[in-house]
This record gives structure tokens, sequence and C-alpha cells, in this order.
């Protein structure tokens, strides 16, 4: 799995990620506030697929055609599944009980990865319902937002995006982290004005610094593409 060189600044920030799950799965909350998180999470979900990536415009054939190809798979309607939901939230619980090693396969990422090439679509619909609904260990969501990025199918571009964009918002460290590498591994200049907003606006100053590494490496990236014609 690319990581582009660009390593985890966050983790001292947060050393027990355990505590985002608690904070979220907090009864006091109670279930009104959290079924409220869970829809403006999908809305909002709804609103960005639907809308595609922002950001610098496309660049070159190369992302013309995916960006195509996108546009084409998000006005899809997608039913919601419960069974497979509930797979997704197994595979994300049974994920916090699991060390990870940065780029190496685990339990986690195989299960995850196999529930992304059975269901596509649908399944990344029912991982940003869970991710979304703020009950999942920071540690795992982070984790997950790596291997959702690199997640090598362009139909699903919309729906990585989105995830990455919305978590970058997220108030765990460990989430942002995750979604700023995410970012780094779908390798798209088009992310450049989004993670320098997002960069003005971010607290913490090693997610900072690790904002314009990823920005250095689209750049990069950038200026190594073809001339548009």
């Amino acid at each position: 799995m690319t990581r582009r060189l660009i390593s985890e600044t966050s983790s001292t920030e947060e050393s027990q990620p355990k505590h985002e799950a608690i904070a979220a799965t907090n009864t006091e909350r109670g279930v009104l506030e959290r079924s409220g998180v869970l829809l403006a999470g999908l809305v909002l979900w709804a609103a960005l697929t639907t809308a595609g990536p922002t950001g610098t415009a496309p660049i070159g054939p190369y992302f013309r055609r995916r960006n195509e190809i996108a546009a084409e798979s998000s006005t899809a309607e997608l039913e919601r599944d419960p069974e497979l939901a509930k797979q997704v939230e197994q595979i994300f619980k049974q994920g916090a009980s699991e060390f990870f090693q940065d780029g190496m396969y685990g339990h986690f990422s195989r299960a995850l990865l196999a529930v992304l090439a059975q269901h596509g679509r649908a399944a990344f619909r029912a991982i940003a319902e869970y991710v979304f609904s703020g009950s999942g260990s920071a540690n795992v969501v982070s984790e997950a937002l790596r291997w959702l990025a690199d997640f090598d199918d362009p139909a699903t571009l919309p729906e990585r995006w989105a995830i990455l964009q919305r978590t970058l918002q997220d108030r765990s460290p460990q989430v942002r982290d995750g979604a700023i590498l995410g970012f780094a591994a779908l390798d798209d200049p088009r992310a450049r004005s989004l993670l320098l907003q997002t960069q003005a606006s971010e607290p913490i100053p090693e997610l900072r610094r690790l904002i314009q590494q990823v920005v250095d490496q689209l750049n990069a990236t950038h200026a190594a593409l073809p001339p548009q014609r």
C-alpha cells in the first residue's frame, strides 16, 4: 500500500484512541442525538457523491476519464442493506482489538477490502454510515480511511472522496490524520485547494505540516502530468 514517504504525525496527540469511541457512545447523548448525527452524515454523503470531487479542475485526459466514470456511477440510487451494515459494523468492531502496522495487511484490512470487492459502492455507503455515526474507534477509522483511499476502483472515487472530505473535519486528530493520508494515497491534484482550506483551520501543528507534505506531493503530481491539449 502506497504511503509516498509521508508518515503519521498525530499518534502522540491521542495515545488512547478508544476514548473517542467511549465519548461518541456515551449514553447521556441519547439515541435521538446519535440518530441525528447519522442522518446529517448521510445527507452530506448524498450531496458529496452527487457533486463528485471538488477543488482543482480535472487536468489532462486521465483525470477527465476518471471523473467521467465517477460521475456516471454517482447517479445510481443505492438502497440501504441492513445485513451489509451489520457486516461492516462487525469488521470495525473486530478491528478495535488489532495492532496496525503502517501499510501492512492485517485481518481488518483484508476483511475491509473483501467487502469492498464484493459489494462495491453499497459497501462504501455502509462504511460511510458507520464512520459518520461516530461510534467507531478513532484508531480503526483512521486505518480504514487509508485502505479505502487506496482501493483501486475509479468508479468509487466519489464515495472515497466524500468520506475523506467529511473526516478531514472530524473531532479526532487521529481520524483527521487518516483522512489526510487518504488524500495522499488518492494522489489527485484536485484535492489541493480542499487541503489548503483544511490546513488554515487545523489546530494541531503536526497535522498542518502533514497537510503541507501532501500538498507538495500533489503539486509534484500535477507538474508531472502531460500538457493539457
